[in-house]
């Protein structure tokens, strides 16, 4: 762009102690017009559009990452509910194994070793259980974070998830 430069001197010579005093005045002014420079205009428009594209290329980025984790988070919750139900039926089953076996203890057809290696069965049972109760709820925590709302509460999130699956 073109600029102006000013500039102004005043200058005092001292002869004869005042009679021969003698005032010196300097006046500068300057213009500058830029004929060429070097296609700066131009390259400062395509180093804009790079910064534009790679800024809309980081923002795609982030949407696809967000994305990714969310629907991550999804599958993990409908894992985490199989895995509930799977645990939930081997419970039972490890429980009625244990009632049985403890009848046929009683009974005297079956030897102690029987009856704890149900009760084993009934315990690791549990612990399955709770563990995929665990899965479910971090998934859920993992989903909600992913959302960007953790004040949800897990009626909210399921909903939301009923409303991903029907749209997929």
């Amino acid at each position: 762009y073109p600029t102006v430069d000013g500039e102004f001197m005043i200058g005092h010579t001292d002869g004869n102690h005042g009679l021969h005093d003698d005032y010196d005045y300097n006046i500068q002014v300057g213009l500058t017009i830029p004929l060429f420079q070097g296609f700066f205009q131009q390259n400062e428009v395509k180093k804009a559009e790079a910064n534009l594209s790679l800024a809309k290329a980081k923002l795609l980025d982030i949407e696809l990452l967000m994305t990714r984790e969310i629907n991550v988070s999804q599958k993990d919750i409908s894992y985490a509910l199989d895995a509930i139900n799977y645990a939930s039926a081997y419970l039972e089953s490890a429980e009625e194994d244990f009632k049985i076996s403890l009848n046929k203890y009683r009974q005297g057809t079956n030897t102690i070793l029987d009856v704890i290696n149900a009760q084993t069965s009934v315990a690791d049972a549990s612990s399955k259980v709770i563990l995929a109760q665990k899965d479910y709820f971090t998934s859920l925590t993992n989903l909600a974070y992913a959302l960007g709302s953790l004040n949800l509460n897990p009626h909210e999130l399921e909903s939301y998830m009923e409303q991903a699956y029907e749209e997929n």
